[in-house]
């Protein structure tokens, strides 16, 4: 995917609902999230091709690791993917969205470790607070150069 414009947009997340005693009644189920979205286009012989190829992604359903520049990676859903106005046969536009996974609680509490790693590099890598991970983490005995096998908590 190469965007040619990206915007992030913060979001809060709000759910209506009817109650018995006061009627209608609006809740906050998240704060703090915040969406991805922008343009793009695939051009030449092979674009066809290679929007199918960020289709089958759209279509995996699951959360991936979302990096963007100047922003550390974060796990998101990739939740919307739609074709563009009038394309000529070589040109395809489009547009997405991804929102980001507001949940820490979901996916891997731990990360087993490849031989030199940091601490550091870990918490980048799965968005985790690196102040919180070294103080899960007190049988480390250095942040970095971590041994091959060696499980880290993430929060």
């Amino acid at each position: 995917m190469n965007p040619q414009k990206i915007y992030v947009d913060q979001k809060r997340i709000i759910s209506g609902y009817t109650t018995a005693s006061s009627g209608e009644a609006i809740e906050n189920v998240c704060e703090g999230a915040f969406a991805v979205s922008g343009e793009g286009e695939f051009a030449g012989s092979d674009c066809v091709y290679r929007y199918e190829l960020l289709k089958k992604i759209f279509e995996n359903k699951k959360r991936g690791l979302l990096t963007l520049p100047g922003m550390k990676p974060f796990y998101a859903y990739f939740t919307s993917l739609s074709l563009q106005g009038d394309d000529t046969p070589e040109v395809l536009r489009y547009k997405f969205e991804f929102i980001r996974d507001t949940k820490k609680s979901r996916g891997k509490r731990f990360h087993i470790c490849k031989e030199g790693e940091s601490l550091f590099e870990i918490a980048n890598l799965y968005n985790a607070d690196l102040t919180g991970m070294v103080k899960l983490n007190p049988h480390l005995k250095r942040a970095d150069g971590l041994k091959e096998g060696e499980r880290v908590a993430l929060w």
